[in-house]
């Protein structure tokens, strides 16, 4: 392997297309079991997903937090990477919740403007609360505060 860069990988946000990414990219790839667990889990995630957009192609979960998680998916209509972010749980039922989200999807879905990303779609697929927007590269809030960014 003289002159191939070796990749460990540990837990995190994966999926199988970033590992190919990698590998793609001349580096030999080390799965830890962690890093291995986590993509399976993540795979039956993204199958249950994939049941409720079938306009998607949801490649991987890039974060999560209180209020949800977000995926990168590709659009097949459209031809083009977009952010699917699914709600936090405990939402489908609450009529004031449904009220707010909708009133709020609407109003950031009307502001188009450099530094705020595009919402193309919003509602309830299934049981889940979603939004679908604009992907955008690069680190997240979190750890541009950290200072890691």
């Amino acid at each position: 392997m003289s002159g191939m860069a070796v990749v460990e990988i540990g837990t995190g946000a994966l999926s199988r297309t970033d590992v190919v990414r990698v590998a793609r990219n001349g580096a030999h790839v080390a799965l830890t079991s962690d890093a291995v667990a986590a993509m399976e889990h993540s795979r039956s995630v993204i199958d249950a997903l994939a049941a409720d957009f079938p306009q998607l192609e949801i490649e991987a979960l890039v974060g999560q937090g209180g209020m949800g998680c977000v995926y990168r998916a590709r659009h097949q209509p459209l031809g083009r990477t977009v952010a699917l972010k699914i709600l936090a749980p405990g939402t489908e039922d609450d009529a004031r919740f449904e009220e707010r989200f909708l009133r709020e999807a609407r109003a950031l879905a009307k502001l188009d403007h450099p530094g705020i990303v595009r919402v193309y779609d919003f509602g309830r697929a299934g049981s889940r609360w979603y939004l679908l927007m604009e992907f955008v590269e690069g680190a997240n809030l979190r750890s541009l505060l950290d200072g890691g960014g």
